[in-house]
């Protein structure tokens, strides 16, 4: 069974400055400690009803190694700050591979469909679940979750939208480990130098208003707008603007969505702005990291389809060239592209109980609230715990560098989880589509085929993937 190679912009990868979060808390609560304001806001703990806590559900996999594909980006950064917690306090030995997001997707076709025994858990976009579910290679997680043998934690913490991903026809495949809706970042200061009034932070502006802001914004050593697009990353971003009162996939399995008016004017925006240079050249070059790093660097003056999980390195004045300057609103079209990833016990796994225990420890509101209080991982923010709670942790956010913009843009992305788009996580054919499509879209933006005629063709080359 062929399986497309993960794409550089499909979800966030690596930190922008290359550098890995804060490990410690940028500030401790007077009155309790991060760990002890996500237990008061409900987090299970040892003593949750009649399951163990972790460390007495390790016992009988202590000493085991456990050995997980994760990503070097900034939450799978998070998460290896978090790892030797967990082998201390369990007595499990977890190896992470540590690999660049954009290499993830040739290593699961060279190591996971080989069923070469390299890894115990892999991560993986949500675009490629039902794909390595239907080869056979994830194993079935419902009997530890249900298990009184294990510790207890509620999946219905994080959005459905997530849930119908790692929990398909009720079978518990996957445990979210990062989860994004993608929002806007733009310059405040040169907004204002301009005269130009700043998008609401839970208001989105049009396609029409990036050009407008970006042809007026546009300056030496400065574009107007930036994207990372290279390889299949336009085909992901695409995601953003394909009009929110249309399914994907219309009621004859047919991609009709592409070839909606509305999508072929925001890529005739798409192909003005490269023809007169309001973004670089080498957006199709670019993957999203290249894109923070000229945010970062004031090369940019918006990023209308970023991720919340690199807003930590861009508030830190240590990484930042711009910190304390970036406003954060919805993304354009305010039908934002929900990204993420799951991590999956795999089938051929003979450690698969400690597995499962070190990702569900990671997916607890214990952990994901102390990730992104001490690490700044906006991924982990998506709890209904952590939501519902944010006045309690509002004081220890605060005391992050610019504590009140990270709150903005984490607020900006919560948002566009209720609007936002996924794909169909029935159809495993979808994970084929990227790069069938891609070279369309890209010549659309080159101005090399007119947009109507390259979203009519991207279509077509998709539905014969999907026809089978």
């Amino acid at each position: 069974m062929a399986v497309v190679p993960l794409l550089d912009a499909c979800t966030p990868p690596g930190a922008p400055a290359g550098a890995p979060p804060p490990t410690s808390a940028a500030a401790a609560p007077a009155q309790a400690s991060p760990t002890q304001a996500a237990q008061s806001a409900g987090a299970p703990t040892a003593a949750a009803g009649s399951h163990p806590d972790w460390a007495t559900a390790a016992q009988p996999y202590k000493g085991k190694q456990v050995n997980i594909l994760m990503s070097a980006g900034p939450w799978g950064k998070s998460h290896e700050v978090m790892r030797p917690q967990f082998n201390q306090l369990t007595g499990i030995n977890v190896v992470y591979d540590l690999l660049p997001e954009e290499q993830i997707g040739t290593k699961l076709q060279t190591s996971v469909l080989s069923r070469s025994g390299d890894y115990d858990a892999v991560v993986m976009i949500w675009d490629l679940i039902a794909q390595y579910d239907k080869a056979g290679t994830l194993a079935d997680l419902t009997p530890y979750y249900t298990s009184p043998d294990f510790p207890q934690w509620d999946i219905n913490e994080y959005p459905q939208k997530i849930v119908q991903f790692v929990k398909p026809g009720g079978r518990f495949i996957g445990i979210p480990v990062s989860v994004a809706a993608q929002i806007m970042m733009y310059r405040k200061d040169l907004f204002s130098q301009a005269s130009i009034q700043a998008p609401a932070s839970d208001q989105a502006l049009n396609w029409q208003q990036i050009y407008d802001n970006a042809k007026a914004l546009t300056k030496p050593g400065v574009y107007g707008a930036g994207h990372g697009w290279k390889a299949q990353g336009v085909y992901y971003e695409t995601m953003n603007v394909l009009p929110g009162d249309k399914p994907i996939l219309d009621q004859d399995k047919k991609l009709s969505i592409y070839r909606d008016q509305r999508v072929a004017d925001v890529y005739d925006i798409w192909a003005r702005m490269y023809k007169e240079g309001l973004i670089s050249k080498e957006v199709l070059g670019d993957n999203i990291v290249d894109a923070w790093g000229k945010f970062q660097s004031g090369q940019m003056a918006m990023h209308p389809l970023s991720w919340p999980v690199a807003i930590a390195d861009m508030e830190d004045p240590q990484k930042s060239q711009v910190a304390g300057k970036i406003g954060y609103a919805p993304t354009p079209g305010a039908t934002p592209r929900i990204g993420g990833w799951a991590a999956t016990v795999l089938t051929d796994s003979k450690n698969k109980e400690a597995a499962y225990l070190h990702l569900a420890w990671l997916a607890s509101n214990e952990i994901t609230t102390r990730e992104v209080l001490e690490n700044g991982n906006y991924d982990a923010s998506y709890t209904k715990s952590f939501q519902d709670n944010l006045e309690k942790y509002r004081p220890d956010l605060m005391k992050r560098p610019n504590g009140a913009a990270e709150i903005e843009g984490m607020v900006a992305s919560w948002a566009g989880i209720k609007g936002g788009r996924m794909v169909d996580p029935t159809v495993p054919a979808f994970a084929q589509l990227p790069d069938t499509m891609y070279p369309y879209l890209a010549k659309v933006v080159t101005g090399d085929l007119a947009p109507k005629d390259g979203l009519n063709q991207a279509a077509d080359a998709g539905e014969k993937v999907l026809a089978g």
